[in-house]
């Protein structure tokens, strides 16, 4: 039993010293300018104002949750991106050369905002995206939805 335990705490070290690293890694790509903060990756810079920010960023990257979708992209490709967020996906696939345009969609104020600034950092890519301060849905309705300034 103590061997077993002793087993599973050295997978968990393991598994938490590769996610330190990973963070770590991905700590040294953060900029500070105008009193913002930027994470500089793959010739894309993204602003990041806390934690979340940082971490979903880098998950969406690192998992390459997107990279089946990112390879199948034939040219020309329209993406269409609905919840933007900060825009990380839209200026990925805007890196792709099949993509011409990308059309994202993120109501939330202030996080269309983040995205903006972002946009504003990636001059090359931001000219083949629109992104609209709008949700998406199945009907034509104005909603309340509740929502933590960050």
């Amino acid at each position: 039993m103590k061997k077993h335990i002793l087993n599973e705490l050295a997978v968990r070290a393991r598994s938490a010293f590769v996610r330190y690293i990973s963070y770590a890694h991905w700590l040294m790509k953060l900029r500070k300018s105008g009193g913002l903060w930027w994470l500089v990756f793959d010739g894309i810079t993204v602003n990041v104002e806390n934690l979340c920010d940082f971490l979903t960023t880098r998950d969406v990257i690192e998992s390459k949750h997107y990279e089946l979708l990112y390879n199948s992209a034939t040219a020309p490709c329209v993406l269409i991106d609905i919840g933007s967020n900060l825009s990380v996906v839209s200026l990925a696939f805007a890196k792709n050369p099949n993509v011409v345009q990308v059309y994202g969609y993120e109501p939330m104020p202030h996080t269309f905002e983040c995205g903006q600034r972002s946009l504003s950092k990636n001059p090359l890519l931001a000219g083949r995206i629109q992104i609209r301060n709008i949700g998406v849905g199945q009907t034509d309705e104005t909603i309340r939805v509740p929502y933590c300034s960050k």
